[in-house]
């Protein structure tokens, strides 16, 4: 298997439960109404599952 990294724009609810054990202080559902064009999330994926991720734009 291979680490990919990608941007995601929708939020699968698998997504949702990586991104709450990797950011536990983050509103995940909050985080999905924010992504735009500007506000991008960029996350490293391994076996379907998420390892750590990257946002841009936010302030």
């Amino acid at each position: 298997m291979k680490l990919t990294i990608e941007r995601l724009t929708v939020l699968s609810p698998q997504d949702k439960l990586d991104l709450a054990k990797i950011w536990p202080a983050v509103d995940v559902d909050a985080l999905q109404h924010q992504l735009t064009r500007s506000n991008a999330l960029f996350v490293a994926r391994f076996n379907d599952r998420l390892l750590g991720g990257a946002v841009r734009g936010w302030r």
